[in-house]
């Protein structure tokens, strides 16, 4: 991959984890459950950050089975999903 499409991957990943870190710290304040409710949401996120990790390292797999995929769509959206899992663990393990 070019660095500037590398770069375009990391600047997604970064601007979702700007608009998720606030999200998710309001989620886990406003859950109605009361006990261990930053607990789930650092399950939640341990979740995410694990299910996206392999997948930022690993080949296309949409770039195999369609041709016209771009590469920088796939790694942006594991990405993405990756900080957005962070976010979730980040907040949630501070507030504890």
């Amino acid at each position: 991959m070019e660095p500037r499409l590398a770069g375009a991957v990391i600047l997604a990943g970064q601007i979702a984890d700007a608009v998720a870190t606030p999200v998710a710290g309001r989620l886990s304040d406003k859950t109605p459950i009361r006990l261990s409710r930053r607990k789930l949401w650092l399950g939640i996120g341990a979740i995410i950050v694990n299910a996206s990790f392999y997948f930022i390292f690993s080949e296309c797999y949409a770039c195999d089975a369609w041709a016209w995929f771009p590469p920088v769509v796939w790694y942006s959206i594991w990405a993405s999903l990756f900080n957005i899992g962070w976010a979730c663990v980040q907040v949630s393990h501070m507030a504890l």
